[in-house]
């Protein structure tokens, strides 16, 4: 574990922020690293939740320390978590447990942090290590049961499950919900004559190409071989037709798999309708899914007319 304070210069005129004595109430027998380690394990072990992890964590925090925010980041597993705000003097620590990369946490204020308020923050992270890498574990088993291994894209498990939860929510609250449906042409082709897996790492490709047009709030799925699925939340079918769009367009520059060359896609969309069930808006998308591939494929086809793509 090692830190980093940020911005460099000289400590305040006030070493510490807040009521300094009231933040340091703990008996020094009670922060010894021992007992930090006991208390904090009592405390963060009931929940595997990073975020409500951290929320519990930093309250701890500020029973000892003033501090503004308490960040925590993992770039290989895609987090990002603030509770408070962040400051700007920063104590960044790196977390690391038998080699298993744990991510960084990060403390935050107005004013310079002492050594010794460091040295109650050192000791307090090593109470939160374990429950952090338990959380971490936890993350992947929930993010591995609906992914697909391959893509890394959410699997069929997952979109049954979420575009439930889509169409009740545009039911209830009114808004639009469109749906992409989207095979990768001649795809058997590909895998008989350049093998299995070059046609893997074509779908990867594409679902690398898909992260990138695709909004935050939108939702890709491996549905199973070749076909995806895009789910669109606040979108009508004229928003539908533009990300088809930038995806053909996308693959018509530059192909996802430059050793394998110019790949198209067939598109079905469709757009919830009012009291429809999830099923039968995948039962539209699909069926215009394969419209499009009976018409030539490299097109779009929607339930309510068709565009060449």
């Amino acid at each position: 574990m090692e830190h980093v304070q940020n911005p460099a210069g000289t400590n305040a005129a006030r070493a510490f922020g807040g009521d300094h004595a009231q933040m340091l109430r703990l008996r020094p027998e009670e922060r010894t690293p021992e007992a930090l380690r006991d208390h904090l394990a009592g405390v963060l072990q009931v929940t595997l939740d990073l975020a409500c992890l951290l929320e519990l964590f930093t309250a701890e925090v500020r029973r000892l320390v003033a501090v503004d925010g308490v960040a925590y980041t993992h770039e290989a597993e895609e987090i990002d978590l603030l509770e408070g705000r962040a400051g700007r003097h920063q104590l960044r620590y790196h977390l690391d447990l038998e080699g298993e990369d744990l991510g960084e946490m990060v403390f935050s204020r107005s004013s310079r942090f002492s050594e010794e308020e460091m040295d109650l923050l050192e000791r307090m992270l090593f109470g939160a290590v374990y429950p952090v890498r338990n959380a971490l574990h936890y993350r992947r088993a929930q993010r591995a049961a609906v992914l697909d291994p391959l893509t890394g894209l959410y699997n069929r498990a997952a979109l049954d499950a979420l575009l439930e939860r889509e169409v009740a929510r545009a039911h209830r609250y009114g808004g639009a919900l469109s749906m992409l449906v989207i095979d990768l042409d001649h795809f058997k082709q590909i895998n008989d004559t350049r093998g299995h897996q070059a046609g893997d790492r074509l779908l990867r490709a594409f679902a690398r190409l898909l992260r990138t047009l695709m909004r935050k709030s939108d939702m890709a799925f491996r549905y199973g071989g070749d076909e995806f699925v895009v789910l669109l939340p606040n979108t009508d079918l004229s928003g539908a037709r533009v990300l088809a769009g930038r995806i053909a367009s996308a693959m018509n520059g530059e192909p996802p798999l430059p050793e394998i060359g110019r790949i198209t896609a067939s598109i079905g969309a469709a757009t919830l309708q009012a009291a429809e069930t999830p099923e039968a808006l995948f039962k539209r998308a699909d069926r215009a899914l394969y419209r499009a591939k009976a018409q030539g494929r490299n097109r779009l086809c929607a339930d309510r007319g068709q565009a060449t793509i």
